[in-house]
């Protein structure tokens, strides 16, 4: 009984051990486990922040959800050069809230208005911002508050501003017991609307890449930089109102680069016919993608494939064309071999002189004759077939800097000639015995020519086809 005892009291002091064990790494795991999930919630916290704060400091306007009417285009910015400002037709109040983003050009000793208004009598009804060496804040305020924590300096900013609080990239800057604005002034932007008048003496040269007003939650407006296409007057589309906002002072706004909506563009690319299509170069999609031709010396080709267009001796490339000149020896070179077969060339581009030849596109061999060029008085001319007695077919005199489609289609028997989706000559010819490589502005001379869409097919377009293709490009490009 005695041993029976002791092996019991053996097997109990063991279980005792061994949960005080299986306790000791249960609470080690779950310190570590509590441990690690601290590290990890400081740093989602620290990326959450980070991320958050990207997206204040992410200051240029996106096309993405953007649609402005047809007839405006999106700019990245509008800046004044100390003369300009807007008239915002909008009076701020208590519940007001500016949320903006902007940029100063030009540091000196001045402080410039961003945005401003003030009444006239001991209540003021201030809400304005001036940004220099020393700036400015007011809202409802009788005198203003003076900032001396802002950095002055010419990077992109964020603010926000509400009653009792003003941030700059989501860090407080200020924070007060402001009253309500009083004030029947309306608010002005680049300016500051004293009591009806301008003080030129602060307006200088700022940006706005965006400006929001609400009033409580509500948005009343939502101030897009653009310009107008007809006359290219530059101001801030309101996208509450639906109105356009001009300059209210001399002189005129200048203007960042356009915004393009490159998935919008995407799926007006998709709608050109795609059957045969072997090479689709484009200038609006090569500038809102950011493909750099500068330094990869290769034209984006937008059709998925083997076709490859590599620019030789450099090129200038524009918003929405790549330019490609005569006196540097530019020309764009092409793997593509279409002269033993059906083929079509479109092309969008616009002629910068006249000589004989200024080159369009030929075969690398030039004895085949399949080429187009553009000859001293404008003509713009395309060669159906070597030995073929009057050859050259002549599709329209151009004038210098025409933007126009062009088109050449090759079948079994007929060479056609399109421009702008018209069928201008039509020929008979055969296919070539030669398969040679295709060149762009180059053959004997080179080209001197801006291009803004080149497309290839190894198949001969229909008349409805090219007249489809050309309507596209009249949309995107401008054509008449």
């Amino acid at each position: 009984m005695k041993k029976y005892k002791n092996q019991r009291g053996s097997i109990t002091l063991y279980v005792l051990l061994s949960m005080l064990f299986f306790l000791i790494v249960t609470g080690a795991s779950y310190i570590s486990i509590k441990n690690k999930e601290t590290i990890q919630e400081r740093e989602i916290s620290r990326i959450k922040q980070s991320y958050e704060q990207s997206e204040i400091i992410s200051k240029k306007n996106s096309a993405d959800d953007v649609i402005l009417p047809d007839e405006y285009q999106q700019v990245e910015y509008i800046a004044s050069t100390g003369t300009q400002y807007i008239n915002t037709n909008f009076i701020p109040d208590g519940n007001t809230i500016v949320k903006a983003s902007y940029q100063r050009n030009t540091i000196d000793s001045n402080r410039y208005y961003l945005f401003g208004c003030y009444g006239s009598g001991g209540n003021l009804g201030r809400l304005q911002f001036s940004y220099g060496e020393t700036s400015f804040i007011g809202y409802g305020n009788a005198y203003t508050d003076t900032i001396t924590n802002i950095t002055l300096n010419s990077a992109i900013h964020e603010i926000y501003m509400e009653k009792g609080s003003f941030k700059i990239d989501g860090e407080e800057k200020y924070s007060g017991s402001w009253v309500d604005s009083t004030t029947t002034k309306q608010l002005y932007l680049f300016a500051c609307n004293a009591n009806g008048s301008v003080n030129e003496t602060y307006m200088g040269s700022m940006r706005i890449y965006n400006f929001k007003i609400y009033s409580g939650e509500s948005l009343v407006r939502d101030f897009i930089p653009c310009y107008v296409k007809e006359d290219n007057k530059v101001g801030l589309y309101d996208l509450i109102e639906g109105k356009f906002y001009a300059n209210d002072g001399t002189g005129d706004f200048e203007r960042g680069e356009k915004i393009i909506d490159k998935n919008l563009s995407l799926a007006q690319l998709r709608k050109y016919k795609q059957d045969g299509l072997v090479m689709q170069l484009d200038g609006i999609i090569n500038s809102s993608t950011g493909h750099s031709i500068e330094l990869s010396n290769e034209w984006y080709n937008i059709k998925e494939g083997e076709g490859k267009a590599t620019i030789k001796n450099g090129c200038t490339v524009g918003e929405d064309y790549v330019q490609l000149g005569k006196g540097l020896s530019q020309y764009l070179q092409t793997n593509l071999s279409v002269f033993d077969k059906s083929y079509s060339i479109e092309m969008v581009f616009a002629p910068l002189s006249f000589y004989n030849y200024n080159a369009l596109w030929a075969a690398s061999n030039a004895s085949a004759t399949r080429e187009g060029w553009t000859y001293s008085d404008g003509r713009l001319v395309a060669g159906r077939e070597n030995g073929v007695n009057g050859g050259n077919c002549v599709l329209k005199t151009l004038g210098v800097g025409e933007k126009v489609n062009a088109t050449f289609v090759v079948n079994e028997t007929s060479f056609y000639g399109y421009i702008n989706g018209v069928k201008k000559v039509n020929q008979s010819t055969s296919i070539s015995t030669e398969n040679t490589t295709l060149f762009f502005n180059k053959r004997a001379n080179n080209g001197d020519n801006r291009w803004y869409s080149i497309r290839v097919y190894d198949r001969a377009l229909s008349d409805e086809e090219v007249k489809s293709n050309y309507e596209l490009d009249k949309e995107r490009f401008g054509l008449e």
